[in-house]
């Protein structure tokens, strides 16, 4: 007996159903969901996708906000039990750079890396380099500070 195949038409419905429940399942249990952004702090205006690290947290960039309104890198932590905490890891004060677009990526150390598309030394930007302090905390690494 021959099997019979599915028409394209079909695979692809099928595929959009199932990426329609998937994404309804995943909204549905979000109802703990994840923080959303305060302008008079965290920051404002998140244009790039996030990156997981390891253990499962979540790692971004505003464009403004943080400490100096010239934008920020976060991270967003799983809670035990169901929802999330973001935790305020950098705010760009000019000198280091000025508004992202993009997001973070990590090296094999676990250090974070970006762009900031203004200020900076030179006015044109920056590229930055976050490493984790022993203990807890961040360190910012910027060349040509100035």
């Amino acid at each position: 007996m021959r099997g019979k195949k599915l028409s394209v038409g079909v695979r692809v419905a099928l595929t959009i159903f199932a990426l329609t429940v998937f994404v309804t399942t995943v909204c549905a249990t979000g109802e703990k969901g994840l923080p959303s952004f305060n302008p008079d702090g965290d920051g404002i205006s998140s244009y790039a996708s996030l990156v997981f690290d390891a253990a499962g947290n979540l790692y971004g960039t505003t464009q403004y906000g943080g400490a100096y309104n010239y934008g920020s890198v976060f991270e967003v932590i799983p809670k035990a039990g169901g929802g999330w905490k973001e935790k305020l890891l950098h705010s760009f004060n000019g000198k280091d750079g000025y508004q992202t677009f993009a997001g973070v990526i990590f090296d094999t150390a676990g250090n974070l890396y970006g762009t900031t598309i203004s200020e900076g030394a030179h006015g044109g930007g920056t590229a930055f380099e976050l490493i984790p302090k022993a203990g807890g905390g961040w360190r910012e690494k910027v060349p040509n500070t100035g």
